[in-house]
C-alpha cells in the first residue's frame, strides 16, 4: 500500500475527491425537472445564480411549485457541504502538488481557496433568500440580486484562477503539459462570459469549471512520480 501511494502521491487527495459524489447526487436529486430550466441553461440553479435582474429571476422561480422550492432550498443547503469539500480537495491537491512540483505559484495560490469558500458561502445566503423573493419589495430584491451577482461571478472566477493557476504549474511537464493547457480554458470562457453576459456561455462557463474539477480528480489517480520535473 505504502509503495502505491508512493508511485501515486495524488492517490490519497483522489480518495477525499470520492466524498464529493454522495452531496452531487444529493444537489441532482433537489434540482428541477430539465422543462423548468430557463432558456439557454442546462441548470436551473446556474440559471439561478447567474440571474442579474427581476425579469431572470422570476424566469427561474415562476415556474416552480412551493415543494420545488422548497428542494432548491435543500439543494442550497446541502450546498455549503459540497464547498466545505471541494475546498479542502482543491487545498489538498495543490499543497501537495506544490511540494512535487516546488512550486511557489500553486503553495501562494491555495490561499485562494478560502476567498472561494467564503464568497459560496455568501452567494448562497442571497439564493436562499431570493427563492422566496416576493416576500421582499422590489428595491430589497435589487439589491440582493446584486449581491448575488458580485459574490457569483467572484467564486467563478476565483475557481478559473485556481485551475489556470494548477494548469500552469503543468506547463513544464513532458506528459501533464496538455493538461496544463485545457485547465485555462474556463479562466478565457469566463472572462468571455462575463464581458457579453450571454447565456448559453455562461452556462459553458459553469459547466467547464465541474469537468477540469472531475478531470483533476481522475489526475490523482493517474498521476505517477516519474512525471515528477522540478519548476524554476
Amino acid at each position: 500500500m505504502n509503495q502505491l501511494f508512493s508511485k501515486r502521491p495524488l492517490l490519497k487527495t483522489g480518495v477525499v475527491g470520492l466524498l464529493l459524489l454522495p452531496l452531487l447526487i444529493a444537489i441532482n436529486a433537489f434540482s428541477p425537472a430539465q422543462e423548468k430550466i430557463p432558456e439557454g441553461y442546462t441548470s436551473s440553479i446556474i440559471a439561478f445564480e447567474f440571474a442579474s435582474n427581476q425579469e431572470e429571476l422570476k424566469e427561474v422561480i415562476s415556474p416552480l411549485s412551493a415543494e420545488e422550492i422548497k428542494d432548491m432550498d435543500r439543494l442550497n443547503f446541502v450546498d455549503y457541504g459540497f464547498m466545505l469539500l471541494y475546498g479542502i480537495f482543491f487545498f489538498l491537491f495543490m499543497s501537495r502538488f506544490a511540494v512535487l512540483r516546488q512550486s511557489k505559484l500553486l503553495k501562494n495560490g491555495r490561499w485562494i481557496i478560502p476567498f472561494i469558500l467564503i464568497c459560496d458561502a455568501i452567494e448562497n445566503i442571497q439564493l436562499l433568500k431570493l427563492s422566496n423573493y416576493s416576500k421582499f419589495d422590489s428595491e430589497t430584491i435589487d439589491k440582493y440580486i446584486s449581491l448575488l451577482g458580485i459574490f457569483t461571478w467572484l467564486k467563478w472566477g476565483l475557481l478559473a484562477t485556481v485551475l489556470g493557476l494548477i494548469g500552469m504549474s503543468m506547463w513544464s511537464m513532458n506528459k501533464s503539459k496538455w493538461f496544463g493547457y485545457i485547465l485555462i480554458i474556463p479562466f478565457v470562457m469566463g472572462c468571455i462570459a462575463f464581458i457579453t453576459e450571454n447565456r448559453r456561455l455562461e452556462d459553458s462557463f459553469g459547466a467547464s469549471i465541474f469537468l477540469m474539477v472531475f478531470l483533476i480528480f481522475v489526475y490523482c489517480y493517474i498521476y505517477k512520480s516519474e512525471e515528477q520535473k522540478l519548476v524554476q
